[in-house]
């Protein structure tokens, strides 16, 4: 266990080597090696200076000695901060930033530290490493998480690891914020269930009115938009393509959607049937039905279609865009938080100019493609 004694001496002698007898917090701990060796096993450094308050003494980030006279720092000779010095003029300090002639940082700091213009070698040419370009090596920017924990705690960081490990700890918290932010955006497993509810009462009540789907002249209904990607976002609403025979004029399609109304509406205790609440650039939307009693609130958009054969018609836009992201993990995810930013920034809304949501879904694929994280196709 170390000493305290002992630890009060080695940064007493340390900060006397320093011009102004004075240091930054995270450079002297470097420098004296703390939590190693004889200075291991005590508190980390700032408290261990707290609890010498009568030998040294903090402000802001800097450590110097109580009662050492500072005007004997300033006067010109080797290692002194002289007037000469700071200038780059001196004898003893012929760069921006060497300290007297770098005799106290040639040991541990050795080729750790570049200095503005060079070396901590106090001549500012940059000899401890040969490159002068004023960053830290990446030795010592490079840190395990296990010992950037130990730097932090000792208040030990040089300033090129702190600036990496501040970077680190940023891209760290957004990357759990984006995580926590897509399970919050992913719809429950009640929400969906809720969706496959709803949907088989529309279906069955289209069964109802037109007999099954068996043909190109009976009336079938599927769901669509984002609901059929699977990129749809927690207490969104649904699209259900309502599709009817190519041959039906404007006044068939209306007694169509008539007779599916009013088998609707015979669930009164189960779903309320509205008009269209929802504008398409595409299509016309004839009626809503919202399931009740659920939570969050849930409304199925009907939406007009043609109907076609399965075997011979082409995928539909959204089968294309959920066999895309398949083929990418995070694909799904990341069209949901392009949704919400598009919503909370009012900038989904195709009536005002804007792009609709499949074409913000096509967007993402194209950035994913680009990006080599999906295929072409």
């Amino acid at each position: 266990m170390g000493d305290p004694a002992r630890a009060v001496e080695i940064l007493r002698e340390e900060l006397q080597r320093c011009p102004g007898g004075a240091e930054k917090a995270n450079h002297l701990s470097v420098r004296v090696k703390w939590g190693q060796g004889e200075l291991s096993d005590l508190s980390n450094l700032r408290t261990f200076l707290e609890q010498h308050s009568e030998t040294f003494g903090v402000d802001d980030g800097t450590v110097f000695l109580r009662g050492v006279n500072q005007a004997s720092y300033s006067d010109s000779g080797k290692g002194k901060f002289g007037k000469e010095g700071r200038d780059g003029k001196g004898k003893d300090m012929k760069g921006d930033k060497g300290f007297g002639k770098g005799k106290d940082m040639k040991g541990d700091m050795k080729g750790d530290m570049k200095g503005k213009d060079g070396g901590f070698d106090g001549k500012g040419k940059g000899k401890d490493d040969g490159k002068g370009k004023g960053e830290f090596s990446e030795a010592a920017g490079a840190l395990s998480p296990e010992a950037r924990k130990a730097a932090l705690q000792t208040d030990s960081l040089l300033p090129q690891q702190a600036q990496a490990a501040i970077e680190a700890f940023k891209s760290n918290g957004v990357e759990i914020e984006l995580s926590l932010l897509c399970k919050k955006v992913l719809p429950s497993e009640e929400a969906r269930q809720n969706a496959q509810r709803l949907f088989g009462l529309i279906r069955s009540s289209a069964n109802g009115c037109f007999g099954e789907p068996n043909g190109p002249m009976i009336p079938d209904v599927m769901v669509a938009g984002s609901h059929a990607q699977g990129t749809e976002v927690h207490g969104s609403a649904m699209d259900v393509s309502f599709m009817l025979p190519p041959s039906c004029s404007v006044q068939d399609k209306d007694s169509i959607v008539s007779q599916l109304r009013s088998k609707l509406e015979q669930n009164a205790a189960v779903v309320d049937v509205s008009g269209p609440q929802t504008l398409y650039p595409h299509t016309q939307s004839p009626l809503a039905v919202e399931l009740k009693d659920c939570d969050p609130p849930l409304v199925a958009n009907l939406v007009l279609g043609e109907l076609k054969d399965p075997g011979t018609r082409p995928p539909t836009l959204d089968e294309v865009i959920k066999q895309l992201c398949a083929t990418f993990e995070a694909a799904n995810d990341l069209m949901r938080l392009v949704k919400i930013w598009t919503v909370n920034h009012g900038l989904a809304d195709h009536t005002q100019g804007f792009m609709n949501g499949p074409a913000w879904a096509l967007l993402v694929i194209f950035f994913l493609q680009r990006s080599k994280l999906v295929g072409p196709h």
